[in-house]
């Protein structure tokens, strides 16, 4: 990577920290007030209208994933701009019929009014959302990051101001928040219409045309589009068997937990949106170099995240005095930081990269009807939620370790005994911190730590070599 790219990779990473940063504020603000504020069942309403949210993406079908594959590391003055606009408008008609359908179905089928809203403001956010991550990924393609970083921090910070506005007028009602969180997206969008509007606005296709070059998109970018579906469903299916079992106050205090789990994974999702255009443009060679150092460093710092759950059930069960069963449930889900952070940074960046949509797609498959399967021996067997929480955890490992075998294979390097002992970190603070108190496990879990490090001392040695030999992925 020559000068001028090193400084694009970090005006782009600086750009998408920033936007993490905002969204992190904003998550802390949301989970942190609202179970305050709201009761538990409108909590629970609100969480539910995030996680049907979560699965809007799936009703571009592969569109927006087939546009950002085919067009990834292409500058964004070169691009054919009549092609991307045209299948810009050809995916809104035909989500904009999907989302007048499923209100009207919604209308007629769902009696409780609660979730008749929830569902109807899902339709609405599909259309908001897809345009936007549209634009999103045109821009993260041309390797113009910022733009897309931009457009995430305006909608967040028109939310957070928007929260505390009705947080400070006493507002408690559900509806509400969900109403200013979709005005929110709404700006947002405008943002992307106006940078992107060389696009929007670009010269008009052929209706004929436009549904081809779509339709081709959509072939590229289906398995992408499944294989992230996929991903989302592996713990999306524990979240609905949940609400179905347990009902929707336990199905709010899961969402917490995992909610708070979720939080430094926010960051890692913005790494690899910055990696992949970055990535597609280093020879074979460096992209392996890359893919091991990285998968060095990320196994020595990731399992440093568990050292936060200590202080934060301490100082959160202080604040959230309700949700202490969410707190103790977060001994169980956080080690999904250090499984899904790999994935998440490295090994789906890479399928991607190497254009193995095929292979992410079986992987994640193969664990999504893992957690299915143990979701139901869960709910339908056995009745124990703590089970199913350990399913999804479980799942997420799994998912992970098989791709860095595919992965390593392919880049003809050997899969050692890292793994094992990531695996065996992650059960060891489990159970200290599932069976004793808070600050005795932190301790404990603390010297298993210092003697992993120690252990994988050579790792580490190579990964500060090649800092300060070349900082930054090229």
């Amino acid at each position: 990577m020559n000068g001028l790219g090193r400084r694009a990779f970090v005006r782009n990473l600086s750009f998408a920290f920033a936007a993490q940063a905002i969204s992190l504020l904003l998550s802390a603000l949301t989970t942190l007030l609202l179970p305050r504020f709201l009761g538990v069942e409108a909590y629970g309403y609100w969480q539910l209208f995030l996680f049907y949210a979560s699965y809007v993406g799936f009703f571009h079908f592969g569109l927006n994933d087939g546009v950002y594959l085919k067009f990834g590391g292409t500058p964004y003055r070169d691009m054919d701009k009549r092609s991307i606009g045209a299948q810009f408008r050809f995916g809104m008609a035909f989500q904009s019929i999907i989302a007048l359908g499923a209100a009207l179905v919604c209308l007629k089928l769902t009696p409780d009014g609660a979730r008749r809203f929830v569902w109807i403001a899902t339709a609405v956010y599909m259309l908001l959302f897809n345009a936007t991550l549209y634009l999103g990924y045109v821009f993260q393609a041309a390797n113009e990051t910022r733009l897309y970083s931009i457009s995430v921090i305006i909608d967040k910070c028109f939310f957070m101001a928007a929260i505390a506005a009705l947080l400070l007028s006493g507002a408690r009602d559900f509806q509400t928040y969900v109403v200013l969180y979709l005005a929110a997206k709404a700006v947002s969008l405008g943002y992307c219409l106006v940078r992107g509007r060389e696009i929007v606005f670009a010269p008009r296709m052929r209706a004929a045309d436009a549904a081809a070059e779509s339709l081709a998109s959509i072939r590229i970018g289906a398995n992408l589009m499944l294989a992230n579906i996929a991903s989302m469903l592996i713990l999306g299916i524990g979240r609905f068997f949940i609400d179905r079992a347990w009902g929707i106050e336990a199905f709010a205090r899961f969402s917490l937990s995992l909610q708070l789990t979720s939080f430094f994974l926010q960051f890692i999702s913005q790494v690899s949106i910055v990696l992949f255009p970055a990535l597609r443009r280093l020879e074979t060679d460096r992209q392996k170099e890359f893919f091991g150092l990285a998968g060095d460093a990320l196994g020595l710092i990731l399992p440093a995240v568990l050292l936060l759950y200590a202080p934060a059930r301490v100082v959160l069960g202080l604040w959230l005095p309700r949700y202490q069963e969410s707190l103790a449930g977060m001994a169980l889900l956080l080690p999904i930081c250090l499984f899904d952070g790999k994935m998440q940074m490295l090994y789906s960046t890479f399928f991607k990269v190497l254009r193995r949509e095929r292979a992410l797609l079986a992987v994640n498959l193969a664990s999504m009807l893992l957690s299915a399967l143990l979701a139901v021996i869960g709910v339908h067997i056995l009745k124990n939620l703590h089970f199913v929480i350990l399913s999804m955890v479980a799942s997420v490992a799994f998912r992970s370790l098989v791709s860095e075998v595919y992965l390593s294979r392919l880049m003809r390097r050997k899969v050692g005994l890292n793994a094992a002992a990531e695996v065996g970190l992650a059960a060891g603070f489990m159970l200290l911190s599932w069976y004793l108190p808070p600050w005795h496990a932190f301790f404990a879990y603390g010297a298993l730590y210092a003697v992993f490090l120690w252990c994988g001392r050579g790792r580490a040695r190579r990964v500060a070599a090649a800092l300060r030999a070349a900082p930054g992925p090229g």
